[in-house]
C-alpha cells in the first residue's frame, strides 16, 4: 500500500528560488528561470549579486549536493546533517543569504503556494487509472502490493511552462508551480509514477544490482549513447529500463492510451534523451507488455533487452 505524504515548504521554496537566482550547479541549465524572476521581482542589486555568488560558492566547492537537506528537512534538522560537511560559519551564512532574500521571495510566493495548492490537491485525488498503473509498477520491482510504503512528495517553484521532478531516497522533489494546468494529467499520470518507479525500483536489491553490473560492463558502449547528459551509466540504464514503461512505453498506451510517439534524429542534449527513451520503448514495447500483462519482475534479461536495443540504435 503507498502512502504519498505531499508537502508544500516555504522555505524549501525558498531555497530553491535563491538557487535559481545564483545559477549554481545543475541550477545554471534554468537561466531562463532566473530571467523571470528578476522580471517579476526586481533588477538584482550589487550588494544581492555578492550575496549570490558567495551562495554559489560555498555550495559549488562542495562534492555533495546539499540541496537535499534544504529541501527535505526543516531547519533545524539541516543544520544537524551540514554540520559534518560544512563549517558554523558557512551553515550560518547560507541562511542569513536566504534572509535576505525572503522580502523578494515574497513578491511572488502568494501566487506560487496558490498554485502549488491547486497541484496538490489534483495529485491527492485517487483515481482507479493510478492505482491500476502504481499496482504494476510495483509487480514489476518484484514487491508486495499489501506492504505499506511512505513516499514524500515536495512541490517547488519552476519557470513557465517547467516541469522537473527528481529523487532522493524516498522523497520525490517536483519543480512544478509554471506548469500549466491543462496538462496537469502529464504530471499525475506519467511524471508522477515514472519518478516512484525510481524509488520503489531501488528496494529490490537484486534488480538494482543487475543494473548496476550490466552498465559497468558494456561501460563503453553506453559511454557513447550518454555523453553530455550528466548521468552515470547505472543511471541512464535505468532511466531506459523505466521509460519502457511509462512515461513513453507500454504502460502509457495501456491505461492513458498514449501511443509511442515518433522519434526523430536530434542533435540537442535534452531532446537527444528523449529520442533515445522513446526509441526504446517503442522496440520493447511487445516485450514491455508480456511483463507487464503476466506479472513478470523486471530481471535480467529484460534489463539486457534494453541494453542491446540502445546499443543497436543507428545515429
Amino acid at each position: 500500500m503507498l502512502n504519498l505524504n505531499i508537502k508544500i515548504s516555504k522555505f524549501s521554496n525558498l531555497y530553491s528560488f535563491v538557487s535559481d537566482l545564483s545559477q549554481w550547479g545543475d541550477y545554471k541549465y534554468y537561466g531562463h528561470r532566473r530571467k523571470e524572476w528578476i522580471k517579476k521581482t526586481g533588477r538584482i542589486s550589487q550588494k544581492e549579486n555578492k550575496l549570490l555568488l558567495d551562495f554559489k560558492n560555498i555550495h559549488e566547492k562542495l562534492d555533495e549536493h546539499i540541496e537535499i537537506f534544504f529541501i527535505f528537512n526543516n531547519k533545524k534538522e539541516i543544520k544537524k546533517e551540514l554540520k559534518s560537511i560544512l563549517s558554523i560559519e558557512d551553515i550560518d551564512y547560507i541562511f542569513y543569504i536566504l534572509k535576505c532574500f525572503e522580502k523578494r521571495f515574497n513578491i511572488i510566493w502568494d501566487i506560487v503556494e496558490k498554485k502549488l495548492l491547486w497541484i496538490k490537491k489534483q495529485i491527492g485525488t485517487e483515481s482507479v487509472v493510478i492505482k491500476n498503473i502504481i499496482l504494476d509498477i510495483f509487480t514489476l520491482c518484484g514487491l508486495d502490493t499489501k506492504e505499506p510504503f511512505k513516499i514524500n512528495i515536495l512541490l517547488l517553484i519552476s519557470g513557465f511552462s517547467d516541469l522537473h521532478g527528481w529523487v532522493s531516497d524516498n522523497n520525490i522533489a517536483f519543480e512544478c508551480s509554471g506548469w500549466k494546468k491543462n496538462k496537469i494529467k502529464e504530471l499525475v499520470y506519467s511524471v508522477l509514477p515514472h519518478e516512484i518507479f525510481h524509488i520503489l525500483l531501488k528496494q529490490n536489491g537484486l534488480i538494482k544490482k543487475e543494473i548496476e553490473m550490466i552498465s559497468k560492463k558494456y561501460e563503453d558502449g553506453l559511454n557513447f549513447f550518454n555523453k553530455n547528459f550528466g548521468l552515470s551509466n547505472k543511471m541512464f540504464l535505468e532511466e531506459l529500463v523505466l521509460s519502457s514503461f511509462i512515461p513513453e512505453g507500454y504502460l502509457s498506451e495501456k491505461y492513458l492510451n498514449n501511443i509511442s510517439k515518433k522519434y526523430k534524429n536530434t542533435t540537442d542534449s535534452n531532446d537527444k534523451l528523449l529520442l533515445y527513451r522513446l526509441f526504446v520503448a517503442k522496440e520493447m514495447r511487445a516485450v514491455a507488455g508480456e511483463y507487464v500483462n503476466n506479472g513478470l519482475h523486471i530481471d535480467k534479461e529484460y534489463i539486457n533487452k534494453i541494453k542491446n536495443t540502445i546499443l543497436t540504435y543507428k545515429l
